[in-house]
């Protein structure tokens, strides 16, 4: 697998600049697959920068494990672990996966298998923020995918709905900032 950025847009509180984030186009993260769709030796051009960093952790989640030979009806579980360090964050994310294999439906000019999942994600580490300092994180998320699946692997695509909470504290705060955070996201195939 190759991810490529060719834009990225991020607002909020603590977010990179226009020009950091416009001197990420063509960088890239990269690594293999193997059979059940794990990722492996996933590298990225820029080990220091967190887009990056944070690509790199969505890409271990991207693609469906396959249970191998697998058929409708069948289910099976996956848990994925990340540790990611980059120049101002250090977090381990653990995301649980539940996958139930469906009917076999058109995508396209494809026939691919439907798949359906539902997750729940945590993750915990520090941040460093230049004007508080080191700052903990926790958060927690559940959500449902449906993915798209041909008999010879190939990803034909699919979408997520996830919403949870996090939490931000240091030392200087007097209590833990409370965050809401909520995700969509929908992968088509370019023909």
């Amino acid at each position: 697998m190759r991810g490529v950025m060719d834009s990225v847009a991020v607002n909020g509180p603590g977010a990179p600049t226009a020009s950091l984030l416009q001197g990420l186009k063509g960088a890239w993260v990269h690594g293999y697959l193997d059979s059940e769709g794990h990722p492996r030796n996933l590298v990225a051009s820029n080990d220091t920068s967190d887009v990056l960093s944070q690509l790199t952790t969505s890409l271990h989640t991207f693609y469906p494990r396959l249970k191998p030979g697998f058929k409708q009806g069948d289910a099976w579980l996956d848990t994925t672990e990340v540790a990611s360090k980059s120049s101002t964050q250090q977090t381990k994310t653990r995301v649980i996966t539940s996958y139930t294999a469906g009917a076999e439906e058109s995508v396209g000019a494809q026939k691919a298998r439907r798949i359906e999942t539902t997750h729940s994600s945590s993750v915990t580490g520090k941040i460093q923020n230049p004007m508080a300092g080191e700052m903990e994180l926790e958060s927690s998320e559940s959500g449902n995918a449906t993915y798209f699946v041909t008999a010879d692997g190939r990803f034909m695509g699919g979408s997520l709905t996830a919403n949870g909470t996090a939490k931000v504290s240091s030392a200087m705060l007097p209590e833990p900032i409370p965050i809401k955070l909520s995700r969509k996201s929908t992968v088509t195939v370019l023909e």
